[in-house]
């Protein structure tokens, strides 16, 4: 699950840094909150987001120079729709999507 976050981390995270200018240093920490294969049976034999496998976090961007927390998030994604039900690349697929919400944040800053 942890490179499938950094993938999407890295897709969306963009470096601001002009010239030879450094740019800020941030600090992610993160937490898992929830991590729930959800159900095989109900995602093939009931469909309509039964069963979806779902992924928690909370966390916080913190400035490395002054230890001053920026922004405190919460987040959770659910992924419902994979191939024969299986839990393998829907939790991959939800991680990276997780990577991709926090990359988001980095990029406010």
């Amino acid at each position: 699950m942890k490179p499938a976050f950094m993938r999407g981390l890295g897709e969306k995270a963009t470096r601001k840094a002009a010239g030879n200018a450094p740019g800020k240093t941030l600090v992610i920490r993160a937490r898992l909150t929830k991590v729930d294969p959800g159900s095989q049976a109900a995602r093939v034999f009931v469909g309509f987001g039964a069963g979806a496998v779902k992924i928690a976090m909370i966390g916080e961007i913190v400035d490395a120079a002054s230890g001053k927390v920026l922004v405190r998030f919460a987040q959770e994604r659910r992924s419902a729709f994979g191939a024969f039900g299986s839990y393998g690349p829907l939790f991959e697929r939800t991680a990276r999507e997780l990577g991709e919400d926090v990359a988001e944040l980095i990029n406010a800053f």
